[in-house]
């Protein structure tokens, strides 16, 4: 008898995913968006990587007082590197001979990633430069580490941005170094590096969810994630979200993300300001799917700072595969909350609220909105349970729970 019923329970969840498997259906609540069926849809996010050229030395900066010594062969039958002293002499001698020789590129541009080693980036930017007017012939990975060089100096915009954008004429694709290299995260924290990136890579899907998911502060989940009335109403005080590092773990989403996160781009043409949509978590199941937590706040309302917390899943190019509002306050009367366990389930939970009496006269005049602190009560009207399956689908699970999804 028991195993009847778990053949049938099966049945029962097989319809239900192969249901919301159609696009745009609906089921419950949830927005399903069809699978792009495609063979290397379960690549890593990160693909394979495209290394940046390099030259053919690697330099090893000596003391001073050292003599010049010849380093450890890298691989059979390469070169020996070359020290900064041997890098010098040869510089020295190419420049009493004048005239420029195409052959003598490498000389210069080694030369200029030794002298960024030292951090010395004036002088590292001159050999570079002079390596570009003896042609040298890897032009992408010369003008992106000029563009280095000119971002640890400060200089996030002008030059560096110059460099980057030849880089890119010339074929540089290393879409990761940007979000990775040390050398641009402080440009990395200013809303403008988007602008760029978006220049560079905006045509590039994966390249730009590579961005959008590295942003994303990330959670790997040992308790439940709790968000109840309390702490989706406490988190209308400015001075509370301080406090707390709201502004700093969530960072605002740019509205080039239009693809991932529906409504974002209003901001970036509203004369008046769009919604504030900001990151609050990122869960991603290796190989398999990254599933997304941002909040929508209106600017602007009377008693209540309407909110609304979307949770969405997506293949590792940045297709959708479903989405769920799991959280809202904006009504007097109603709201929503949840709780995220660790294994990707969750349970959303609709509320019935009511304010203590004199809440609306103690705010006042004042900018200030209703907190936790002026709520009487919250009674839970509905509940409902849902998973992440491991394809990245959003699925209710009321009925099906015995079957280990919880």
């Amino acid at each position: 008898m028991k195993s009847i019923s778990r053949s049938i329970a099966v049945l029962m969840l097989f319809a239900l995913l192969s249901c919301s498997s159609n696009d745009n259906n609906q089921t419950s609540e949830i927005t399903q968006h069809a699978i792009t069926n495609n063979d290397n849809n379960n690549t890593a996010l990160d693909g394979a990587k495209e290394p940046v050229a390099l030259a053919s030395h690697r330099i090893e900066v000596a003391p001073e007082e050292m003599k010049p010594t010849l380093i450890s062969r890298k691989k059979v039958n390469e070169e020996p590197q070359k020290s900064i002293q041997e890098l010098t002499k040869e510089i020295v001698q190419l420049e009493e001979q004048g005239g420029v020789d195409k052959n003598d590129a490498i000389i210069y541009y080694t030369y200029g990633e030794a002298l960024t080693d030292m951090e010395k980036y004036e002088e590292a930017i001159e050999m570079y430069q002079e390596a570009e007017k003896r042609d040298y012939e890897d032009l992408k990975t010369l003008y992106y580490k000029m563009a280095r060089v000119y971002a640890l100096q400060g200089d996030a915009y002008g030059s560096m941005e110059d460099c980057l954008i030849h880089a890119r004429k010339e074929g540089f694709r290393n879409y990761r170094a940007l979000l990775y290299d040390a050398a641009f995260k402080n440009w990395r924290s200013e809303y403008d590096f988007m602008y760029l990136y978006h220049d560079l890579f905006g045509k590039n899907q994966k390249a730009m969810f590579k961005a959008f998911v590295t942003f994303a502060p990330k959670k790997n989940l040992v308790n439940d994630y709790v968000l109840s009335p309390e702490e989706l109403f406490e988190n209308t005080n400015y001075d509370y979200r301080d406090a707390m590092g709201y502004y700093d773990n969530g960072r605002a989403i740019s509205g080039h993300f239009e693809a991932f996160a529906t409504g974002v781009s209003d901001d970036m043409f509203s004369r008046e300001g769009g919604d504030n949509y900001r990151y609050e978590m990122l869960l991603e199941k290796k190989a398999q799917y990254v599933a997304v937590i941002y909040s929508i706040e209106e600017q602007w309302s009377e008693y209540i700072l309407p909110k609304k917390y979307h949770l969405v899943t997506y293949d590792l190019k940045g297709n959708k595969i479903s989405e769920l509002d799991i959280a809202k306050r904006g009504s007097l009367k109603r709201c929503k909350g949840f709780v995220l366990h660790p294994d990707h389930s969750l349970t959303v939970t609709d509320y019935a609220i009511e304010w203590k009496k004199g809440a609306k006269e103690a705010l006042g005049d004042s900018e200030e909105y209703f907190r936790y602190k002026d709520l009487k009560q919250s009674n839970v009207t509905t509940s409902k349970e849902y998973q992440i399956t491991a394809t990245g689908r959003i699925v209710e699970t009321e009925g099906v729970a015995f079957l280990g999804m919880r």
